[in-house]
This record gives structure tokens, C-alpha cells and sequence, in this order.
């Protein structure tokens, strides 16, 4: 029995998307892996905190207290933090993906000046998304905001676009959806990669910009809508809390923390990346009770062997001695 060109086409696209899921999905971490990580990241915090650096150790913290929320050294970390910073690191996010994950800096005038344009066309930037979605998939959604939707869809793909927050680049996403309004069963797994990253596992019912989803991952004020049949698709958006940026921005006002002129990117290695990365994976997709498991078999967090980290502008490269001498 012969099967038509497209059923063979759906196969061999199914087929490699499936690949493509496998082999980039994120791994469950070990209990070893999030314990060590915790606890370095806690190492890192203090040096951070003992830089002036509070962002970056906010940063640390808010991670390794997803795990450790009671951990007596996490706590008391926590409490050497400004007020400001403390709020960050226990905040929910209302504003979500849209916030820059940058810290306030001043620059000088003419800093400020040649910035202003570039900020402008950034932010004009941030307001769209768009993308083509590649993969096995049906159905539509659109959406004023994510409270306020309708959505039957269902797909497994990979999309290829300009993503939420300056993200050239691509996600992978398995996702199904469907309702009306805020009461909308979904159940995702994505990771977006390019020029920023962000990743969610997550299943539940009622939508608010509380949920994990919304804090990094989709934009839960935007205006969007998207379809899919077979396997391609279409996905866009206007996020309208950057459309806001973008008007205060006219007047130098930086309401999202992510002009170039007035902030600067957390000076984070990528050691430290790979840990956070680890830390909040766990985070999204182990079981409650896997994490209680974790903090019976790994409870401590105390600094054992504290080792001093250079940060990224602090490494230099050393050369070769000029005193030793060559026998």
C-alpha cells in the first residue's frame, strides 16, 4: 500500500522534531548536582555581597532559596541584602519577562546622549514578537491578555523568530492548551536559545501573572494570537507594558531597567550561569517532594571549603613569570 507524499511528509517531519525534543529538553538534575550547586552559589553570594555586588548575590540567592527556602545560611545571606534587593528576591514579578534582567547604573551625559537613539529603537524592538512555528501541531489561539483568551491548540515545535525581550533565536516548545478566559488547562514544556535565554515546565488551570510561566517565560499582558496546521505554524504578539516603555522612554524614562544608558548587565560568569541554570531547572520541573528529598539528604548548605572567585572583569590571564629562572 502506497502512503501520499504528505502523510510521508507529516511522518519524516514528526520524526525529526521528536529528535530535536530529545536531545535539547532539559535534564533532570541529580540531588547531588542541585545540592553543590546550591551550595556554591551560596560561596559566590558572599563574595558578591562583600563586592557591593547585591544584584548579582540577589540573583544567587533567589535561586538557591527556591530549593532551601528555610536553609539558616540562605537566610542570613538574605538579610545582609539592602531592602530594594531584598524585595527582588522575594517578589513576584507582576510585570514578568517584560522587567530587564539589568542593574541601574548611571552613566555620564554624553554616555547618556549617544545611547538615547539605540535605547529608542531597542524598545521599539521590545513591543513585537514574531515567529514561525515548525513541527506537528493544530489549532488557534488568540489572546487581549492571557487572562482574558481562547485556545484550542495542541503542538510539538521548534520556532524560529524574534522573541520577547531582544531573543533572536529559537524555542523549542511542547505545549496544549485549551478554554476561555482565565480558565485555560495547559500543560508546557519550552526553552527559548539566542541572544536570550529562558525556559518553563509547567501544568496548570486558572491564569495570572503569577505563575512560574509568566514570571520568565510568556508575557502575560500581551496581545497576540497564533495557528497552526500540520506542521507549520505562526505565532505574534504586542506587548503592551513595552509599548509603555517605549513612551516613557521618549522622556528618559526607564521604567523596564533595560536601557543600555542606565544600566549594566549582571557581571555573572558562566560557571555561575550553569548553576543557576541548574538551580532554577529544578526548580520548574522536580516534584514538590523530590525537593523535600533533596533537603533531607543534602541539608547542609555551610561553606566548608570557601573558595575566593574572580569576577569576569577580574580575570586576567596570567603570563609567564620574568623572574624564574630556566636551568
Amino acid at each position: 500500500m502506497k502512503t501520499g507524499p504528505n502523510i510521508s511528509y507529516f511522518a519524516s517531519a514528526s520524526a525529526f522534531i521528536f529528535l530535536i525534543a530529545t536531545f535539547n529538553c532539559a535534564t533532570v538534575p541529580r540531588y547531588d548536582e542541585v545540592h553543590t550547586s546550591a551550595k556554591s552559589s551560596l560561596n559566590d553570594a558572599d563574595v558578591f555581597l562583600s563586592q557591593k555586588k547585591n544584584a548579582e548575590a540577589a540573583e544567587l540567592i533567589r535561586a538557591v532559596l527556591k530549593i532551601y527556602p528555610e536553609n539558616e545560611r540562605a537566610k542570613a545571606l538574605y538579610e545582609k541584602l539592602p531592602p530594594q534587593y531584598k524585595e527582588a528576591v522575594s517578589e513576584i514579578y507582576y510585570l514578568g519577562p517584560n522587567r530587564g534582567k539589568r542593574e541601574a547604573e548611571e552613566s555620564g551625559l554624553l554616555a547618556k546622549f549617544a545611547w538615547y537613539l539605540p535605547d529608542r529603537i531597542l524598545d521599539f524592538l521590545d513591543i513585537f514578537s514574531v515567529n514561525v512555528k515548525v513541527g506537528p501541531q493544530f489549532g488557534v489561539s488568540a489572546w487581549v491578555t492571557r487572562g482574558f483568551q481562547v485556545s484550542l491548540y495542541a503542538g510539538n515545535t521548534v520556532q524560529l523568530g524574534w522573541f520577547q525581550k531582544r531573543n533572536l533565536g529559537y524555542t523549542e516548545e511542547l505545549s496544549a492548551e485549551a478554554g476561555l478566559g482565565p480558565i485555560v488547562p495547559i500543560s508546557i514544556s519550552g526553552r527559548s536559545m539566542g541572544t536570550g535565554n529562558k525556559d518553563a515546565y509547567e501544568s496548570f488551570v486558572f491564569h495570572s501573572p503569577r505563575k512560574k510561566i509568566y514570571q520568565n517565560y510568556r508575557d502575560y499582558w500581551g496581545t497576540g494570537v497564533k495557528a497552526g496546521a500540520v506542521v507549520a505554524g505562526l505565532e505574534a504578539e504586542v506587548h503592551w507594558v513595552e509599548f509603555f516603555d517605549f513612551l516613557a522612554g521618549i522622556f528618559t524614562f526607564d521604567v523596564l531597567d533595560d536601557d543600555m544608558a542606565k544600566t549594566r548587565p549582571l557581571n555573572i560568569t558562566s560557571e555561575q550561569e550553569r548553576k543557576l541554570y541548574l538551580l532554577n531547572t529544578a526548580d520548574r520541573i522536580l516534584h514538590p517532594a523530590e525537593i523535600r528529598e533533596i533537603r533531607r539528604e543534602f541539608p547542609d548548605l555551610k561553606d566548608s571549603e570557601k573558595k575566593e572567585f574572580l569576577s569576569p572583569e577580574n580575570q586576567v590571564e596570567k603570563g609567564p613569570d620574568k623572574n624564574t629562572k630556566r636551568r
